[in-house]
């Protein structure tokens, strides 16, 4: 279903949200999920492809050589208090060819759903789970704010 990976110490955690505050963030081009147009979801992010040669090399440093020498893209994703969520996304399901996020928590007590389960997710804290996985984040009172990665394996 997913998988654990290793936490990232609070210094590395605290550099990545450095780094968020300082790059651009747009809520354009977002996926739908299963609710369609109806159900859109609501969240900014902001992709490593926008971003300067400083800012992409101080995240791949953060998130370390072995992720990132496996990965496609890397982008943080930020989830408004209240208001924010992701839709239920079940577009790869029964592809056989999909993607695989890593996706590291930056503050605590961040839930997902993957694949019908909630899995509760802390700050430093990272997982791994194949697109394959239905997943969603509900609206919260605190919001949310990954980290993340695409790879292709």
């Amino acid at each position: 279903m997913y998988e654990n990976l290793t936490a990232l110490d609070s210094s590395t955690v605290d550099q990545l949200l450095v780094l968020k505050g300082a790059v651009p963030f747009t809520n354009k081009n977002i996926r739908l999920g299963s609710g369609g147009i109806e159900n859109r979801s609501v969240y900014t992010y902001s992709r490593w492809y926008e971003w300067n040669r400083i800012q992409k090399s101080t995240y791949e440093t953060a998130l370390g050589s072995v992720l990132i020498n496996k990965s496609i893209v890397g982008w943080f994703l930020d989830i408004p208090a209240n208001t924010g969520f992701l839709d239920l996304m079940d577009n790869w399901v029964d592809e056989p060819m999909a993607g695989t996020v890593v996706a590291y928590s930056l503050v605590n007590g961040q839930e997902i759903i993957i694949d019908g389960s909630t899995v509760t997710v802390n700050k430093g804290e990272g997982i791994r789970f194949s697109l394959r996985m239905t997943h969603e984040i509900k609206k919260s009172v605190t919001g949310q704010q990954w980290a993340c990665l695409m790879q292709l394996i």
